[in-house]
């Protein structure tokens, strides 16, 4: 398991708060906070946080899961760490549909990366400066209350975005596959 300093650690239980925030609304689903994590080529490691719909890959089992998960979340040091360009390349070989990369920096910065045909490409924050989730619809991030560390805000803000049709759509999905899902 990755040792985390106590300012990673608290960084990493904050996000991982605001995730499990977004599982509560979402039944059917696993947030887990360093699970092992057996990736299609055989690589194992212990990412942060990692958020799973219980009707996709990976499957769980009672040791780790196994496959490319919906959503990941690692806190690093910065974006020029080895860890985090060794992940980020690892997790969209894999087929991770998105990948937050949270800095520990002032004001707190992040690269939200998404799955694509050719690997990741990052998401921005729209108009308004929320950046919505594609993995995971409804789990929506205000920019300025994650860069300022006001997770009241952010869990607020997710709040709203799972009452909003496209979350409802997505988990009628899940409990109806037989449906459309």
């Amino acid at each position: 398991m990755k040792h985390a300093f106590v300012g990673f650690s608290a960084l990493l239980a904050d996000i991982a708060m605001c995730l499990n925030w977004y599982r509560l609304a979402s039944s059917g689903h696993y947030c887990c906070v360093y699970p092992t994590l057996e990736l299609p080529d055989g690589h194992v490691l212990e990412p942060g946080v990692v958020v799973i719909n219980d009707g996709a890959t990976p499957e769980p089992e009672y040791e780790r899961f196994r496959g490319a998960p919906n959503f990941i979340a690692d806190v690093h040091s910065s974006e020029s760490s080895e860890e985090y360009q060794d992940r980020r390349q690892r997790f969209a070989a894999a087929g991770v549909q998105e990948y937050l990369a949270v800095f520990d920096t002032q004001p707190l910065t992040w690269r939200w990366h998404s799955s694509t045909d050719a690997g990741f490409e990052l998401l921005t924050p729209d108009a308004d400066g929320i950046i919505r989730s594609a993995a995971l619809p409804g789990l929506w991030f205000p920019e300025v209350a994650l860069s300022s560390r006001d997770w009241w805000t952010l869990m607020s803000t997710i709040t709203r975005g799972v009452t909003r049709q496209g979350h409802h759509d997505y988990m009628h999905n899940i409990w109806h596959p037989e449906n459309g899902g």
